[in-house]
């Protein structure tokens, strides 16, 4: 989990690109935090974008609201294919405030997740535990859909899907 450094010491750009960072996990937030969290995200969105495209737009700068390769380029930063996110952090106090509960809502029971089999092949499934990762363990109890099977997954053959 990545954190990022004070703006007073970035360039222009390196708090663009932070800004950037911190809107897509912003809008992951809304997607996996309960309902009740989801206002305060989306507001934090709306004042990151404004900045975003205030950079973006007097430094000729693709944005992620601009350019759609930009925007895959910022998220598959923060959510690869396969494995944990990397959300980022504004501050010291944010990631300790809000590194538990990324991971606990990110692998919350019963969110959909794809998983990479053995052969290679892909399967769609739930979460049905996930104390494990809460324990710090790198692995989920998956219910595979359509079948009633349990598998237990490395979090590095895990995408959620958002």
């Amino acid at each position: 989990m990545k954190n990022s450094q004070s703006s007073r010491n970035l360039s222009i750009f390196e708090f663009f690109e932070n800004l950037q960072k911190e809107y897509i996990c912003a809008e992951i937030r809304t997607k996996i935090f309960q309902k009740k969290y989801v206002p305060y995200w989306e507001n934090a969105m709306l004042g990151k974008k404004k900045k975003i495209e205030d950079i973006g737009s007097k430094n000729r700068l693709e944005t992620i609201f601009s350019s759609k390769d930009e925007y895959l380029r910022v998220f598959s930063g923060i959510i690869p294919e396969w494995g944990e996110p990397v959300f980022c952090y504004r501050d010291s106090a944010q990631k300790d405030k809000l590194e538990k509960w990324d991971r606990v809502f990110f692998y919350n029971r019963d969110s959909e997740v794809r998983i990479q089999n053995e052969d290679s092949s892909n399967s769609i499934g739930y979460i049905a535990d996930n104390s494990m990762v809460m324990n710090e363990l790198p692995l989920l109890s998956v219910r595979v859909r359509d079948k009633k099977k349990f598998l237990l997954v490395p979090l590095k053959r895990v995408m959620r899907i958002l």
